[in-house]
C-alpha cells in the first residue's frame, strides 16, 4: 500500500549548514528551490522525494510510488506549500 512520509531537519539550530546542488532543482515549494526525483527499482517499483529548505529547516517528502501525473503529485505540492509557511 502506497505511503507518504516526511523528514525536517532544524539545520540551523544545530549549527549545521545545507548545499543544494542547483544542477537538480527542478521546481519550487513556494519561492525555495526543490528538487523532485523519481526512483525506479528494476522491479518497476518506484518512490517519489521532493525536497527544499528554507533558511532554517530542510524538508523531504517521500511517497512509495510514482506521483508525476496523478491526484497524488498535487497532494504533494499541497502538503510542501502548507509546511513552507
Amino acid at each position: 500500500m502506497p505511503a507518504f512520509s516526511m523528514y525536517e531537519w532544524a539545520y540551523k539550530a544545530e549549527g549545521a549548514s545545507v548545499v543544494t546542488q542547483m544542477e537538480y532543482v527542478n521546481t519550487k515549494v513556494k519561492e525555495y528551490p526543490a528538487i523532485l526525483m523519481e526512483y525506479r527499482a528494476p522491479s518497476g517499483k518506484a518512490y517519489t522525494s521532493l525536497s527544499w529548505h528554507t533558511p532554517d529547516k530542510f524538508y523531504e517528502l517521500t511517497y512509495s510510488g510514482s506521483v508525476k501525473g496523478t491526484p497524488h503529485e498535487k497532494f504533494l505540492y499541497e502538503v510542501a506549500v502548507g509546511i513552507a509557511q
